[in-house]
């Protein structure tokens, strides 16, 4: 679904909820969308999810950025800005898509939260801003209604399979993947048929999948969802 104004909105909400936490205690700043704002305006149907933003170079406040901020900028000393990378560069390609940056600056990447902390457990008013990221990004899926969902970290899995089941898309496990914790495939419907959800650990806490034959096989999984204008064809692919 297009429109135009639809980034300004949702930028103008986190702004409002953002001065509304001053009250609440300091947080550490504001990221909204790590690609361009035309991806939330003119979506692609892939939404990539993280927890909320942390240490970076670059510590300003940014709503958006021309380009996907986990090829185009340096964060921290840690690995987990490159296996995200390289993880999408293999879903890309094996969906046949040759520009794989290009193909991501289009997808909607984010974070459950919007507010910066070192970590999650040192967010201010930690609860409610878990609350606020489920509401957001649940208004948000109902108006670009998503055929591929990513998330990273525990609490991202638990919000989106939240706002699948309050939203009527029945969230199904499909299959688990070897990892120190839950990290499983997942079903849901929408209006493309049938979608599917990649939801597992955090690469930046050494706890996602990262052995190379079950990154091989997320990525098999997921990449049919990624081709634009899927339908109930990538449903048949997959599952043979």
């Amino acid at each position: 679904m297009k429109d135009a104004r639809r980034f300004a909105r949702f930028a103008r909400r986190i702004c409002d909820e953002y001065v509304a936490l001053g009250g609440r205690g300091a947080v550490g700043g504001v990221r909204f969308l790590y690609g361009p704002a035309s991806s939330l305006n003119y979506p692609n149907g892939v939404v990539l999810l993280g927890i909320n933003p942390g240490g970076e170079e670059d510590l300003s406040d940014r709503l958006s950025t021309a380009q996907t901020g986990y090829y185009s900028e340096i964060w921290t000393d840690g690995d987990y800005r490159s296996r995200v990378c390289n993880f999408m560069e293999k879903c890309f390609s094996l969906a046949g898509i040759v520009n794989w940056k290009a193909a991501w600056d289009r997808c909607v990447t984010s974070n459950l939260i919007p507010f910066r902390s070192t970590s999650l457990s040192k967010l201010t008013s930690q609860a409610h801003c878990v609350t606020f990221g489920r509401q957001l990004w649940g208004d948000i899926f109902a108006e670009i209604e998503p055929r591929a969902i990513i998330a990273f970290g525990g609490e991202p899995r638990r919000s989106v399979l939240k706002i699948l089941g309050e939203t009527g898309a029945n969230p199904r496990l499909l299959r688990r993947y070897e990892a120190r914790s839950p990290a499983g495939l997942f079903a849901f419907d929408c209006v493309h048929g049938e979608g599917r959800a990649l939801l597992i650990p955090h690469y930046a806490y050494g706890h996602g999948v990262r052995l190379p034959n079950e990154i091989q096989q997320m990525a098999s999984d997921l990449a049919p969802y990624l081709k634009p204008g899927i339908t109930q064809v990538g449903k048949i692919a997959l599952q043979h």
